[in-house]
């Protein structure tokens, strides 16, 4: 193997770009997959905690009771996998970046060695 071809940033480039395909590649088959399925399940219905009480109005029950409701909101297992396999393409995304940036920085210092030998 030439000397040039030891840089190590050429070989951590091409290992970014590859795990960086993989991870998208990846994501992006499983992103679909439960984006559809969250599309086709509906959230689910939470009871009202007032429901027996004929003699509170929508008005007062909503003042009573809104610091007692979470400010969270309720998410299904598909939302939550979606959301995860997003974080997984934007990773993706981000390591062929890095490993295109390292690439091109490692090729350009094999032309410029090549350069000054020469």
């Amino acid at each position: 193997m030439k000397p040039q071809w030891r840089n190590p940033a050429l070989w951590v480039g091409i290992t970014l770009v590859a795990l960086g395909a993989g991870n998208w590649i990846n994501g992006q088959i499983k992103l679909d997959e439960y984006e559809a399925l969250a599309s086709r399940t509906a959230p689910q219905q939470r009871h009202d905690a007032v429901q027996g009480y004929r003699h509170l109005d929508a008005e007062l029950s909503a003042r009573v009771l809104q610091p007692l409701r979470p400010a969270i909101r309720w998410r299904t297992l598909a939302e939550e996998k979606r959301e995860f396999y997003r974080v997984v393409v934007t990773g993706g995304r981000l390591l062929i970046l890095s490993g295109v940036f390292l690439l091109v920085w490692s090729l350009r210092s094999i032309s410029r060695q090549r350069a000054w030998r020469n």
